[in-house]
């Protein structure tokens, strides 16, 4: 089994973990935070790879990008899935083209971060949607920005590409 290969599987799979991760510790593996603190109690809520807002603490969950995330969820499960494919029957240009697709989807919330499809700045009031965090009263912290499931996705689709490239 050449490098190449494995690099593909392993970026396929990572990228497939980034999606599922989220639903078991959503305070870790989302793609997208938003979370209120005051050192006791952690209150938010968090975006995770499907689409979904997993709210914490009582805070109301936002719906308004949940379609744009769920798109990009099935883009990554569809690359993957090509990736896997094109890394198995050593195909390069299906190894290609399946980390182009599963780089989709961490593209599409980054897109709407900078587009601002959601108003992710009237939201936080602050102008850096990417992260970030303040003091809202003595000893209360909000803090909010794209997270570990966010990053695993998009490692996950450059290693994809890198393997199917190297096929």
């Amino acid at each position: 089994m050449g490098a190449g290969k494995v690099i593909a599987i392993i970026g396929a799979c990572i990228s497939l973990a980034s999606l599922l991760l989220g639903f078991f510790l959503p305070e870790l593996f989302s793609w997208y935070r938003f979370s209120l603190t005051d050192g006791v109690t952690t209150g938010g809520f968090f975006l995770t790879g499907f689409g979904n807002f997993i709210s914490l603490g009582g805070a109301p969950p936002l719906t308004d990008i949940i379609y744009l995330t769920l798109i990009g969820a099935f883009v990554i499960i569809v690359g993957a899935i090509i990736l896997i494919i094109g890394a198995a029957k050593e195909i390069k240009a299906m190894g290609i083209i399946g980390g182009v697709i599963t780089l989709i989807g961490p593209i599409l919330l980054l897109s709407s971060l900078v587009v601002g499809i959601f108003d992710w700045q009237g939201l936080i009031g602050d102008p850096n949607v990417f992260w970030g965090f303040s003091e809202l009263f003595p000893g209360v912290w909000l803090s909010w920005g794209v997270w570990i499931g966010f990053f695993m996705a998009l490692v996950g689709g450059v290693l994809g590409l890198v393997g199917g490239a190297t096929v």
